[in-house]
């Protein structure tokens, strides 16, 4: 593969061209951008993959707080990962990226997709957990009973860390609670 660089930045750190390029990214593959990096995401970790200068891939980690079985741990939600080519191998590149940092954080981290890409995100090195975001519920202001309307069908994509929250989650019915708003 070519010559890629990854670019490491704090939500503060990113200027108004990374910002409009991940929004638009998100506009032409979703329809639309539900995600506001200009305010809410100033303390979340973002990977870019570059090749030849230009940003072809992205993700974001971002600090959640979630309880389970009156435990409090403080995670990292794995969100926004786009890659603006498919089929290049850049998506490999972030996730890898990504688990590098979870590693050297000792961190668990924790995202959700469809079940339709969950293949990705296991050959990726993610462990691919069927159904988990039916046990997630939100608390706090704004919160929705249901993490999403079709939740049984999303996967949990999961990196387990030190204080072995996937084991621990994974391992039991409870439910886990998530402070704040969902990633």
């Amino acid at each position: 593969m070519e010559e890629l660089k990854i670019e490491v930045k704090r939500g503060k750190e990113l200027t108004e061209d990374y910002i409009k390029l991940m929004e638009n990214a998100r506009i032409e593959e979703y329809g639309l951008n539900t995600k506001d990096f200009r305010n809410k995401e100033k303390d979340s970790v973002f990977f870019f993959v570059n090749r030849l200068g230009k940003i072809v891939s992205f993700g974001m980690l971002k600090p959640v707080r979630v309880e389970f079985n009156g435990e409090i741990f403080d995670i990292l939600g794995i969100s926004s990962m786009l890659s603006l080519k498919k089929g290049k191998g850049y998506g490999l590149v972030l996730a890898e990226a990504m688990i590098e940092y979870l590693e050297k954080s000792g961190k668990s981290g924790l995202g959700f997709c469809e079940k339709k890409v969950s293949g990705f995100y296991d050959k990726c090195g993610f462990e691919i957990i069927e159904s988990f975001a039916l046990r997630f519920r939100q608390r706090g202001a704004g919160a929705k009973e249901k993490l999403a309307e079709h939740e049984e069908g999303w996967y949990g994509v999961c990196f387990n860390g030190k204080d072995n929250f996937i084991r621990k989650a994974a391992g039991s019915d409870g439910v886990v609670y998530i402070d704040g708003s969902f990633w």
